[in-house]
């Protein structure tokens, strides 16, 4: 999601936002130069907000939406498999996901199982190169405002 602040001009209340449903502005206030029409744009495609730079005062709902939204993100619980480096290949048989929770207590360890039907908590399946979370662990990560999580692996040479 992304927000701007730009030239536009200001709404009858000039702390509310231009909202992604709402077209693209094309004044602008009295200290801005452009209206900064590609970073609307950007806004709208992403359902951001829309603030006019000339507003000092009014600052507040952008910088609340910024961190409501950053409040709001939640682990995912599968994710495209990392790429190995440059000339290695991924050794599948050593992949760990590693989850860190965001009170300070041990990390902890997933194991591999063979597939969903196989979920334990504690446990995630790689399918098509996606990596997922069992239900169990996820529900478990994602309560965890402040948690971390890794893929770790072994990487193989691959001959030249």
């Amino acid at each position: 999601m992304w927000h701007s602040i730009v030239g536009l001009p200001a709404k009858a209340q000039p702390a509310d936002p231009y909202l992604p449903s709402e077209p693209i502005a094309l004044g602008i206030c009295a200290t801005g130069e452009t209206p900064g029409t590609g970073y609307q744009g950007l806004s709208i495609l992403t359902g951001g907000l829309r603030f006019p730079i000339c507003e000092h005062n009014s600052y507040a709902p952008v910088f609340n939406e910024i961190a409501n939204a950053a409040i709001d993100i939640a682990i995912a619980c599968s994710f495209p498999l990392p790429d190995a480096p440059t000339g290695e290949t991924i050794d599948l048989d050593t992949l760990e996901v590693e989850y860190t929770p965001g009170d300070g207590s041990g990390k902890q360890t997933f194991v591999q199982v063979d597939g969903a039907s196989s979920c334990t908590p504690g446990a995630f399946y790689l399918a098509d190169g996606i990596v997922t979370i069992c239900p169990a662990a996820c529900d478990v990560m994602q309560s965890d405002a402040r948690a971390t999580v890794s893929v770790l692996y072994d990487c193989e040479n691959i001959a030249n």
